[in-house]
């Protein structure tokens, strides 16, 4: 095994959709190139913060919840190191929690570099996510089909937003794998598995409700959000069955999560994608422009 490595060149994708180098001041790629598998294996360890809490801790987290009283200390899987092995791709991680995450993050660390080797974190929480490039059915009016934006509600983060659904945290516990007897010995006694897939078929039921199943799931590629939320993601590309038109219809039948206004379906073609992004510079979220560039760096 090998620690990761950046491979990829992404100035062409980066200049299509009419962005310049300064995106990778908000976004750092961690992992590139092609990807087959993503293992996340989470220690067994203890977190002494969930036993005993640090007053300071406690005291943030009520503060907090006077004024985001829709935020609920869930716990977070926390990535700690990155290994490649070929096209196989290991993270090691620690669970941590939703407020040791907003009180780690309160002094401001804007654009700062993870390191590369062989540790991510420095003392940090980095609570792993997932993304999808979402892409409909193509129909007459949308030959290439649409990417499906949504308009973020009042969340703790990025409010009144663009970004792409679905996508979320990883939680410990709901996107867990049971191993079964004769799987990994050694695997079962230090680490917990998590799937990535679980998180984002949980994100697609919450944030795309009434859609059929989604296919032809591909890993882009695994990068560090580096203002804002601060958190590394796992970038996928999905497609639907159902096509623009279909989708807008199921989704209007259903109240979308309160962390969502309204969605938007965008023709999936550069053009319409750098026109939409520059109509909406300043209200779309960076790793959903990140998203975007490592997708077309896979068509």
């Amino acid at each position: 095994m090998t620690p990761f490595a950046v491979s990829l060149d992404l100035k062409k994708e980066i200049s299509l959709l009419g962005f310049d180098e300064k995106l990778t001041e908000e976004c750092q790629l961690l992992v590139g190139g092609k990807i087959s598998q993503i293992e996340i294996r989470m220690f067994r360890d203890k977190n002494p913060s969930m036993e005993r809490p640090d007053e300071n801790l406690i005291k943030f987290w009520q503060n907090w919840c006077e004024i985001h009283s829709q935020d609920t200390n869930e716990p977070m899987v926390s990535v700690g190191k990155i290994e490649r092995e070929g096209k196989k791709i290991i993270l090691y991680a620690h669970q941590k929690t939703y407020a040791e995450y907003l009180y780690n993050h309160q002094k401001p660390k804007l654009n700062k570099l993870l390191t590369t080797s062989p540790h991510l974190d420095n003392g940090d929480v980095l609570p792993l996510s997932v993304g999808a490039v979402a892409l409909t059915a193509p129909s007459p009016q949308y030959p290439q089909g649409c990417v499906i934006f949504a308009k973020r509600g009042q969340t703790s983060f990025y409010a009144g937003q663009y970004t792409l659904v679905p996508g979320g945290y990883l939680h410990p516990e709901v996107d867990r794998i049971s191993l079964k007897r004769g799987d990994n010995s050694k695997i079962k006694r230090y680490f917990r598995l998590i799937s990535f897939e679980k998180g984002l078929n949980r994100e697609f039921k919450e944030e795309l409700p009434g859609l059929r199943p989604y296919y032809d799931l591909k890993i882009l590629g695994i990068f560090y959000n580096r203002s804002g939320s601060r958190q590394p993601m796992i970038a996928v590309s999905l497609r639907l069955e159902e096509t623009a038109e279909e989708a807008q219809e199921t989704l209007r039948q259903y109240r979308p999560d309160w962390e969502i206004e309204h969605f938007v379906f965008v023709p999936a073609d550069t053009n319409s994608l750098r026109e939409f992004l520059k109509n909406n510079r300043d209200k779309v979220v960076p790793d959903a422009v990140y998203r975007l560039v490592l997708w077309l760096n896979n068509i």
